[in-house]
């Protein structure tokens, strides 16, 4: 399903042509979060609401964070590999976490315990350890680093059967239990962050199980999406048909310059969202003078995060 003709296409040139345009992908993964939010924000601006599942950008950084992670696995030590990962997130989510502390702490009139500092730091109180809760997709990316290399072992070693079950369990898990939308959104992604290193495991051609599994999937995550409950889950298993059809675009358009920007900073231009939308929690004016806000803010939180984190991974190098 990875390919348009997936029966005569070479697994290694696909994944290769994507590897070389990841950063494309992951500027359009970004821009669909921000445009999403932007919906969820001010869903009183009229071309807004075509974005209300913009949040399958999520899913596109999810699996070429799967993807990418294999291929720098195999080049590195354990040690080594998430002494990087945790150095490219870590200190940006601390940034964040104060931020978010002062001004939880500045809305509730409020002072935190220990307990809750530690939660919201160690991202514990994504898992109930604290009151003031962490966010939830930079929880959920330490959890995928930190487990990162069991999951890579289960996947090189049991192939799509792994896949199936993760994907199957998962959706068990939001049958069967009722969790708050922050916990539907990380189970739900799972599948899609597993189908990135299970991309990487295939040696060989993509043999057609491969895309009838990944094709039912699509099937079942777009009929999936009318309940509320599998919302995230089916949209995950939407996203691959959604890299088909990026793949199938030009190459003048995938090298454009500054979707490429938004893809290498995208960690920043997040967390520069995640302010801005407590801006805009805060902000009380007409739609449109919200949305110029919306983007501005969006553009000056991004520029200082990015010259701030160059500034912390120099460091890091000396």
């Amino acid at each position: 399903m990875f390919v348009t003709f997936a029966s005569i296409m070479n697994k290694q040139k696909i994944i290769n042509k994507i590897l070389n345009q990841r950063y494309f992908y992951m500027g359009i993964a970004m821009l669909l979060v921000v445009l999403y939010h932007c919906y969820c924000a001010i869903p009183t601006l009229p071309i807004f609401p075509i974005f209300s599942k913009g949040y399958i950008g999520v899913d596109l950084f999810l699996f070429f964070s799967g993807l990418g992670l294999s291929y720098s696995y195999n080049n590195k030590t354990l040690k080594m590999f998430l002494q990087n990962r945790f150095t490219r997130i870590l200190p940006l989510y601390w940034i964040w976490a104060i931020v978010h502390l002062c001004v939880v702490c500045v809305q509730t009139h409020t002072f935190p315990t220990i307990i809750d500092v530690f939660g919201l730091f160690t991202t514990l109180s994504y898992y109930g350890i604290g009151a003031i809760r962490s966010n939830w997709y930079l929880s959920a990316l330490l959890f995928f680093y930190l487990f990162f290399p069991l999951l890579f072992k289960i996947i090189n070693k049991w192939k799509w059967y792994a896949l199936f079950v993760i994907a199957f369990i998962s959706a068990a898990f939001l049958y069967y239990f009722h969790f708050s939308w922050y916990h539907d959104a990380f189970i739900g992604r799972f599948y899609i962050f597993c189908l990135g290193i299970y991309v990487y495991s295939i040696k060989d051609k993509i043999r057609i199980i491969d895309c009838v599994f990944t094709l039912l999937l699509v099937i079942v995550g777009i009929i999936s999406l009318s309940s509320s409950k599998f919302q995230f889950w089916g949209i995950s298993c939407i996203c691959p048909a959604v890299i088909i059809l990026l793949s199938l675009l030009p190459d003048s358009i995938t090298k454009w310059r500054p979707i490429i920007l938004c893809g290498q900073y995208s960690l920043e231009i997040f967390i520069a969202n995640c302010w801005t939308m407590l801006l805009m929690g805060i902000v009380r004016i007409d739609p449109l003078s919200s949305c110029i806000i919306y983007f501005l803010s969006n553009v000056v939180f991004a520029l200082v995060l990015i010259a701030i984190n160059k500034n912390i991974q120099k460091r890091n190098m000396i």
